[in-house]
């Protein structure tokens, strides 16, 4: 027999919201390599505790190097806040770096 371990049970109202509340989307672009970054991270953590709060983390690719490589980073991240940049018009992106509905 395979067991699990016993957590809350949850049921699909606790994952919709509320027609009438309207979720900001934030995005975290992030990377284990960044030493600035734990912060932003446990912010956003605080962040995705929020029922108003969609809390995305993106781990951007340009920190790697041939000795190490953040797990979670992958280059499409990296070109999404690229694409942030250009659109804001913006001369630079960094980590850590927060867009707040699309902004």
């Amino acid at each position: 027999m395979i067991g699990c371990g016993a957590g809350p049970v949850l049921s699909d109202e606790d994952f919709i919201a509320e027609p009438s509340e309207t979720l900001t989307l934030v995005e975290l672009y992030t990377s284990q390599g960044c030493s600035s970054c734990p912060p932003a991270d446990a912010f956003l953590r605080n962040l995705s505790d929020r029922t108003d709060v969609l809390a995305l983390s993106f781990h951007v690719d340009y920190w790697n190097t041939e000795e190490w490589k953040d797990p979670f980073s992958h280059k499409s991240f990296s070109l999404r806040q690229q694409a942030y940049r250009e659109a804001l018009n913006t001369d630079y992106v960094y980590t850590p770096q927060m867009v707040i509905a699309g902004s």
